[in-house]
C-alpha cells in the first residue's frame, strides 16, 4: 500500500507531453543586483545561461531561482527540459541598466 503513491505519481508522467517556459523577458535598472527567473516544467529541468556577461544562477535546479547580474547588460538564460528522451526549452531575456 505504501507504494501505491508512487505507482500513481509515476503514470501520471507516462504519455506527459515534455514542456517548458522560462517566464517574461525582464528589463531592470543598473542598480538591481539579482533578479529572480520563473519557470514551469513538466519534468526535470536546470537553468543555464547561453549568452551575456558572468552571471550567477542561485538553484539551478529550482524553477524559481534568483540570478547575480554581474554588470549592466544584455543576459539570456534557457530552462532545459527532459523525461529521458525527450528534451524541451525555453529562453528568457533579461536587460539590465543602460541598454535597458
Amino acid at each position: 500500500m505504501k507504494y501505491l503513491g508512487l505507482i500513481l505519481t509515476v503514470l501520471l508522467f507516462i504519455g506527459t507531453k515534455v514542456t517548458a517556459d522560462a517566464g517574461k523577458d525582464q528589463t531592470v535598472s543598473s542598480t538591481t543586483e539579482r533578479v529572480q527567473l520563473h519557470g514551469k516544467a513538466s519534468h526535470s529541468f536546470a537553468w543555464t545561461e547561453i549568452i551575456g556577461p558572468p552571471a550567477v544562477i542561485f538553484g539551478d535546479h529550482q524553477l524559481n531561482p534568483w540570478v547575480q547580474l554581474s554588470i549592466d547588460g544584455e543576459y539570456w538564460f534557457m530552462l532545459v527540459v527532459s523525461d529521458g528522451q525527450t528534451i524541451a526549452t525555453s529562453t528568457v531575456h533579461i536587460r539590465k541598466g543602460k541598454q535597458a
